[in-house]
């Protein structure tokens, strides 16, 4: 019955494709990590600089005066960073078992 099925990288490919929305490399990824973090901080900086209430990449709006607020924005910022710290270990581990694939290629 296993030898029915087949397992092609064309056949693999085709399905994948209609799981995954974007094809980038690891390197990429840990960039757009990084990059989507400080977008974020920086947006949510400008918003506090300029005393107004600070809308979250979520949509919520929160108020810097009141201490709920401030809740709020510590616990967005803890989530935002566990966030970009899960996808910089994601890529990271995929380029090391990308470098240990290609090292036992080569020897």
């Amino acid at each position: 019955m296993a030898g029915n099925i087949p397992y092609a990288r064309a056949f693999v490919q085709l399905i994948n494709s209609e799981i995954i929305l974007e094809e980038t490399d690891f390197a990429t990824q840990e960039y757009l990590a990084t990059k989507n973090f400080f977008i974020e901080l920086s947006s949510m900086q400008q918003q506090i600089i300029k005393g107004e209430k600070v809308k979250l990449g979520t949509g919520a709006v929160i108020d810097m005066n009141s201490t709920g607020g401030l809740v709020a924005l510590n616990l967005y910022m803890e989530a935002l960073d566990q966030s970009k710290q899960a996808m910089l270990g994601l890529s990271r581990l995929g380029l090391k078992t990308e470098n240990a694939i290609w090292s036992k290629h080569q020897n």
